[in-house]
This record gives C-alpha cells, structure tokens and sequence, in this order.
C-alpha cells in the first residue's frame, strides 16, 4: 500500500488528472508534462496531424515517461463513431450509435468497436472514451441524441456490452458515459447545468440499467454527467460532486469497483459555477477518481495545485486520495492486460475494415414510408435534392458531402441537382427556393434536413417543399427527430448521421439495394 510519506504530493496529485495538451509534438507539450504527471492525456483534432503522426507521437511520449521516470501515459480519445471522432481522414468512419442501434444487431456494435479498437491500438491508443451509455429518451435532446443507441434501457443494454467487449477485444479500455445517464435532458452541459427531476426508483427503472449491464460485463472506466438531480442529492449540484450519486450509486448499488472518470472540467456546467478549488475537493470528496480537463494551462495547474492546497488544508483527505491513485494504478493494470498484441498502422482505414463498416451502414439506413411512391429510384430519373450547408457538418464538411452525394447517385444513373440551402434560411427566402426547385424540374424532388427541428427556418421550408411536391420525399441527415416534426412526408429516409460510407448506403437502399 503507498503512504503519504513515500509518494510526492504533488505528484499524486498529477496522477489524478487527464488533461489535453498543446499541439502535435513532444516538445510543444514538455514543460507542461514536465511538471504535471499527468496519468494519462486526451487528444483532440488539434493534437491530430494523421496516423503516422500520432504513432509517433504516442511512442515518444512514453519514452518521454521514462525519461520522467513515471509510468506510461494512458491516451485517449473520444471515438465514439459518427459525429464524435478526431479525424478528418484517414480513419474508417464508423457509424453513430443510434445508426448501429437501429440495426437492432448487437453483434454489429462489437465489429464497430472491434474496428475502432484495433485502429485506436495501431496508433498507440489505450483508452476510448465511448460507449455512449445514455438512453435517448429525449428526442429533443440538444447533447446526446444520435449518440445514443436508441430510446430504450433494454436496446442500449445489449448494444454498449457488445461495444465494451469489442473495445477490450482490440486492447482499448471502454469508458462508460455519462453517468447517471443524460439522455433525458433539454439543456446542454457544455453551456450550462441540466437539471432533472428524476428519483431513484425512476433512474433504477430506466437510466441505470445501461451502467450496471456494463458493471456486470467487466467495464473498468466510468465517466461522470455534469447533470444536476435534486430529487437525491436535496440540492443543484452536478452528479460529478454528488457522493450520494457516485459512491451511493454507482459503487454500492452497481457494485462498481473501477475508476470513475469526470467528465471535461472546463465544461460550462462546472466551469462557470465553481472555482478551481471547489472544482477538486468536491470532485475527488464525491468518489471521483480522475479529473479530466482539455487544453487550459492555467486551469490545468491550478486543479493540481488546488489538490495539493485541498489535502494540506485536510479537505481532501489522505486516504481519498490514496484511494483514487490505487484505482488509477489498477486502471493502468488492466490496460495492460488486455492489450496482448499491437497492430499495425496498415489496419488503419483498411479494405477490411471499410468493407465491414459498409455492410453495417447499408443495415443501419431506415425507409420509415414512402408513400410518395418514389422509391426505389430508377436508372435514368432525375431528381433535385436540397442540401443544407452548415459548417460544422461532420466527418463531411458541406463541399465533400455535395460532391459525393452527386457522385453515388449518377453511379447508379440517377441525375442529381443539388440546391444549397442555409441551415436556417430566412422566411422571406422560402419561395425564392422552391421557385428554384420548380425551375429545375425532376421527377422527384428530395429534401434532406440536418437538424431542422432546431432551426425554424429550415423546418419550414422542409414543411413547404413537402406540400408543394406531390413527388417529395425527406432525408434526415442526423436526427430523426427531424422526421417527427414534419409529418407531411410521405416518404421519409433516416441516416442517423453522414459519412462516405453513409451516403453510399443510403444512395444504395433509395436506389433499390439491400
């Protein structure tokens, strides 16, 4: 057992913090490293140059911890699949969680981690902050949505123990989130506190099953819900500084005995509310094991500082956080022991890989109706489809994903004319566009939406064109929530998100394949 008296104060309190780092290069990020310890940092796209970079970068990183002489860094990211990866290229793009989910095969969210796993491993990678644990109860939910498996315990159950166990196939700790479940929120925690009046019996019944099946599968890492429960806690504190939600629940009623990770500090549920200081005690005091933080060299130092303050001061005390370094050690462990081999970058983006990804997102794509009679798009038609242009459209940025949308379709014969449409077009605008689409003439006309039930003008014109075509139909892009605020589609097509492999499979299924 290590004592206070044999282990550095502040090198302890290093070693219970997860934090982002500067740039793509050993040296940009020494001095930081240097004096923090950290026990493990997370990347982000900034931290990502390509495969071969982040190889590298991970291999001199441990050399850099011997150099330390500490042990070996934990690396993570956050690799959930659709919307929520690092890479701009290189990568097989897996699908989001719900577009896997609503396959209803379990089995294809163990080969989706297990593509993940192995591409994560080849890059020096140990830790993936995913699965997703949270039920979409929420259809409305401005934070998870997509990112969820689906809106039941049982179905999110079935998909995460399969995620898990494909991340640990491939060497990769799974991390658990975020718990107690944040599905069923309307407020982002990235902008402010969510609060939910949920009790205990009802969080039994529904937003805990997800967690206690991942317990039960051998999950070692859990990430905390910034989410605020008054209904157990008697106050509005965030679940991460509860001690009724992560040591009464999570440990004694789950039977968890792993790590409980928070999640990002600098998020502004926590961020804005409390000081740095209040930020450690209350995290650690909670039965938070690692305070996870991106890249904020000021507020990186002062969460250890305020650990080391916090302990002498006898706030935190020394047997909390020699408990929290035992698990972060035991962590450390296990990674180990599931990583019995390396891959090679080859396995990065591979045909194998592509080719299992695809036949998941040819599975994933869901026809709800088609009414409108319109599918399956024949060979010869022509057809106008409006895209909405949003700069944040991931992994396909609005000019790739135009591109590739023209390109599947006229490989299957289709004509495709696209007509750009802002993400929130102005009322005023709306007749301009379908003055536009009735210039262009087709025999179908396709409105997809990202979004729409977030943007009041691209939900009416969605609504408008519908109306206005008797040969219409709509895609949703990323949400289905999308499709259930525009009931006057006929024929609707869910995507559950966009990537190559995404848009291929959907032209696929509207063009007749299976």
């Amino acid at each position: 057992m290590f004592t206070m008296e044999k282990v550095d104060l502040e090198y302890l309190a290093g070693q219970l913090m997860f934090i982002g780092f500067p740039g793509s290069s050993v040296d940009e990020a020494r001095d930081l490293i240097s004096d923090i310890k950290p026990c493990g940092l997370v990347f982000t796209i900034g931290n990502i140059r390509n495969p071969e970079q982040v190889r590298r970068l991970t291999s001199e990183f441990n050399r850099y911890a011997r150099e330390l002489e500490i042990p070996r860094f934990l690396y993570a990211i956050d690799h959930e699949g659709g919307l929520i990866m690092r890479f701009n290229d290189y990568i097989t793009f897996i699908p989001s969680h719900m577009a896997v989910g609503s396959t209803g095969a379990p089995r294809y969210a163990r080969a989706v981690a297990e593509i993940a796993g192995a591409e994560l491993n080849a890059m020096g990678f140990n830790v993936d902050f995913a699965p997703v644990l949270d039920i979409n109860t929420n259809p409305y939910n401005p934070i998870i949505g997509i990112r969820s498996f689906g809106s039941t315990p049982e179905l999110v159950s079935s998909m995460g123990v399969e995620f898990i166990r494909g991340l640990h196939e491939k060497g990769i700790v799974a991390t658990g989130k975020h718990f107690p479940g944040h599905g069923d929120t309307s407020v982002d925690s990235h902008l402010d506190l969510p609060v939910l009046t949920h009790d205990l019996e009802l969080l039994k019944s529904r937003e805990l099953k997800p967690f206690k099946a991942a317990v039960d599968a051998g999950i070692q890492l859990i990430m905390t819900a910034h989410i605020a429960l008054p209904k157990i806690d008697k106050e509005i504190i965030p679940a991460t500084f509860s001690r009724r939600i992560i040591e009464g629940i999570l440990r004694r009623k789950l039977g968890f005995r792993g790590a409980v990770i928070t999640d990002s500090l600098l998020m502004k549920a926590v961020y804005d509310r409390y000081e740095a200081s209040e930020i450690a005690a209350m995290a650690l005091n909670a039965g938070c094991d690692i305070l996870l933080m991106s890249y904020d060299e000021n507020f990186i130092y002062s969460i250890r500082d305020s650990i080391v303050d916090n302990v002498r001061a006898g706030r935190i005390s020394r047997k909390r956080i020699l408990e929290a370094y035992s698990r972060v050690m035991n962590l450390r462990k296990f990674a180990l022991q599931i990583k019995s081999r390396s891959y090679p970058l080859s396995v990065v983006g591979c045909t194998r890989h592509k080719e299992i990804n695809r036949n998941i997102c040819l599975n994933s794509i869901r026809v709800v109706r088609d009414s409108a009679k319109i599918l399956p798009l024949k060979q010869g038609m022509k057809i106008v489809l409006l895209l909405p242009r949003y700069r944040s459209m991931y992994p396909l940025p609005f000019n790739r994903l135009e591109e590739e949308v023209i390109r599947k379709f006229e490989d299957k014969g289709v004509k495709c004319l696209t007509v750009p449409i802002d993400i929130n077009p102005l009322i005023d605008e709306i007749e301009d566009y379908i003055v536009e689409v009735d210039r262009l003439g087709g025999d179908a006309v396709i409105v997809a939406t990202y979004d729409a039930y977030r943007y009041k003008g691209q939900l009416e014109l969605a609504k408008r064109i519908i109306s206005s075509f008797d040969k219409s139909a709509l895609i949703a892009l990323k949400e289905p929530t999308d499709y259930l605020m525009i009931r006057e589609a006929k024929t609707i097509v869910l995507t559950y998100g966009i990537s190559p492999a995404i848009v291929e499979a959907m032209v696929e299924v509207m063009c007749g394949g299976s």
